[in-house]
């Protein structure tokens, strides 16, 4: 039996990790107003139609469209789907040629499946969230049809919290579902276990109403202490998911996972209570958008003062002025007295080059922080087939080191999303039996298991930082083969081994182009014996020359 503690446990953590979400609650709807119209229900009610009021308030949208540009970048960029993107190496304390093989082989597997599933569809919803409101939320699970379903999660839907090393490793969700549903998700069985689910669920049999009930899920890492070693029941997993009934908390369902099936993407971090939800370029953008509104509001109204100008005229020609364009006015000429008596535009002086160029300076300033010029440059490099990648890495250098630190979190929070990826597919039979030297026993129930793969990204994004790295070694290498034309013992500074293996794999180059080193060595090996030979073939050649001669002398 399930104890009711474990329901009002979780439940009084939701409520706390709620309070600490309402620091940014004020956050996100500000800037799913302004950047996101289309998702402007945050701390508003959503009667599930789209609100074309939000969009009509926008009077300029360079921030709307910069964070599209930002969420697409991320899609052609960063996992593109036609492209090879990413591909899977063994952890190092089984590193073999064998099992680096297989995890090798698994990943084109995996990308495969990938392809076929609503990864890349969903994952672009995704990424508006990250490029907006600093934090994206989306999970994996096996689908009916034995592959991968992704889904995307709305930023008011979860509540989170951070382990010690900061990864995301808690997440709430507070669940609406009508009754149905709800059997649907949990089983008959589990909603008869409150008894307010249980009546209602006898009501939908019996008149066919479908009531809405709120329920609570719970994924979180087990403690060690709440886990049966060696037990494959489901509760003794490593993630903890449990559905609590929100009003009762009744525990209706108490089960788990292998790996957390919730992937949380932070963009960046901003400092002080509430930093586990994310920071993003809106953030910090704010203030600019803001002035961008207002300013687009003084052009409007300038505009429209200079292509309809106000009329000053004379209180005896009320109703005989016509205002249609090319319209004309007649008055009688002895009622002018002077050119205050007559017709004219009045209140139009404004400057609207003044207010167009203040608009185009914060618009830039939008752009920047969402890194317009950097996914643009790619694209253009895209149409210009003829670049080299040194080109492409000279031209890129200064925009992606602004860009680096959002890439760099990107890939620690998704290492989440890509073990999850591993384990369905490893447990839906898609991957061949690992080799022998894959296996080995979990450091904490000791049972023999198969490691999560490490991820190497070979996207464009991840090839042009790569080749920052490449740069600096070149350069390097370019004033030490100068220096060494005068002291050549300076190149034994060098690991020129390690230097022209490591600018191969930042280039992108295909691991099965490089040697394994032991191959390497059994080749300069027989080189150097073959060149032994050659020497020693040289000395005898020599030695009956020499002896020849002298023979001939005596």
């Amino acid at each position: 039996m399930i104890p009711l503690e474990l329901g009002h446990y979780h439940h009084s953590r939701y409520l706390d990790m709620i309070e600490d979400r309402r620091e940014v609650e004020e956050w996100w709807q500000e800037i799913s107003e302004k950047v996101l119209p289309r998702k402007s229900y945050v701390t508003e009610a959503n009667d599930g139609f789209a609100d074309n009021a939000k969009f009509r308030r926008l009077v300029d949208t360079t921030a709307v469209d910069a964070c599209q540009t930002l969420a697409n970048g991320h899609s052609s960029y960063i996992t593109p789907a036609d492209q090879r993107w990413f591909y899977w190496s063994a952890p190092e304390r089984v590193k073999t040629d064998e099992v680096e093989g297989w995890y090798r082989h698994c990943s084109t597997l995996a990308a495969m499946e990938i392809s076929s599933s609503n990864f890349y569809t969903n994952l672009d919803e995704a990424y508006l969230d990250r490029s907006g409101f600093g934090i994206a939320t989306f999970s994996a699970w096996p689908s009916r049809a034995g592959g991968l379903n992704v889904q995307v999660h709305p930023v008011n839907s979860y509540t989170i919290e951070e382990s010690e090393e900061g990864y995301v490793d808690t997440i709430y969700f507070l669940i609406e579902k009508g009754i149905r549903q709800l059997v649907l998700l949990l089983g008959e069985d589990n909603i008869q276990k409150s008894e307010k689910l249980a009546t209602s669920w006898k009501e939908y049999k019996m008149k066919g109403r479908n009531k809405k009930h709120r329920v609570l899920h719970c994924v979180y890492p087990r403690e060690m202490d709440e886990r049966e070693l060696g037990s494959r029941e489901s509760r003794h997993m490593p993630y903890g998911s449990i559905y609590i009934c929100y009003e009762s908390k009744v525990v209706l369902d108490n089960s788990g996972f292998q790996e957390n099936p919730y992937c949380s993407s932070r963009y960046l971090k901003h400092s002080g209570r509430g930093n586990q939800y994310g920071f993003s370029p809106a953030w910090r953008s704010m203030p600019v958008i803001d002035q961008l509104n207002f300013f687009g509001k003084v052009r409007n109204l300038v505009a429209e003062k200079q292509a309809v100008p106000s009329i000053l005229y004379p209180d005896y020609m009320e109703g005989d002025i016509d205002l249609r364009g090319g319209g004309a006015t007649a008055f009688k000429a002895g009622k002018t007295a002077g050119s205050y008596h007559l017709p004219h535009e009045w209140g139009n002086q404004g400057r609207y080059d003044v207010t167009a160029e203040e608009m185009r300076h914060l618009q830039e300033g939008v752009k920047a922080a969402f890194h317009v010029d950097l996914f643009k440059m790619f694209a253009e490099m895209d149409r210009a087939a003829q670049m080299t990648r040194l080109e492409v890495g000279e031209r890129a250098s200064e925009k992606m080191v602004q860009f680096a630190p959002s890439f760099t979190r990107f890939t620690a929070d998704f290492q989440t999303f890509m073990n999850r990826i591993f384990g369905i597919l490893l447990r839906q039979g898609k991957f061949p039996p690992p080799p022998d030297g894959a296996i080995v026993p979990d450091p904490y129930t000791g049972k023999p298991g198969i490691e999560n793969p490490q991820v190497i990204y070979q996207s464009k994004i991840a090839l042009a930082l790569q080749q920052l790295q490449n740069s600096g070694a070149d350069q390097m290498m370019e004033r030490a083969l100068g220096v060494s034309a005068v002291a050549p013992e300076v190149l034994d500074n060098i690991n020129l081994d390690q230097w022209i293996r490591s600018s191969g794999r930042n280039d992108g180059v295909h691991e099965s182009l490089f040697h394994e080193s032991d191959h390497v060595e059994a080749i300069r090996e027989a080189r150097s014996q073959q060149q032994e030979q050659e020497r020693q073939l040289a000395m005898a050649e020599q030695a009956a020359s020499a002896a020849g001669k002298v023979g001939m002398t005596v």
